[in-house]
């Protein structure tokens, strides 16, 4: 079984192309899963990547909504 590709608040940071404390807001309100080791807080690299499909919207789409 191939290990779980593990990141920490700014890899997470980079991957998701926000702020280090974006990161930590959104862990502190419970909106992204994590992954406690010994203390230190990781997330799923898998776990941001179904984030990011479950809440794609279509530039298009996105574009229409901020004008309704």
């Amino acid at each position: 079984m191939e290990k779980e590709n593990l990141l920490n608040v700014n890899e997470t940071a980079e991957f998701l192309n926000v702020k280090s404390g974006t990161i930590r807001y959104w862990r502190n309100r419970g909106f992204l899963p994590v992954v406690k080791i010994q203390g230190t807080i990781r997330f799923r690299k898998s776990d941001l990547q179904q984030l990011i499909i479950e809440n794609f919207i279509p530039v298009r789409e996105a574009k229409k909504n901020q004008n309704a």
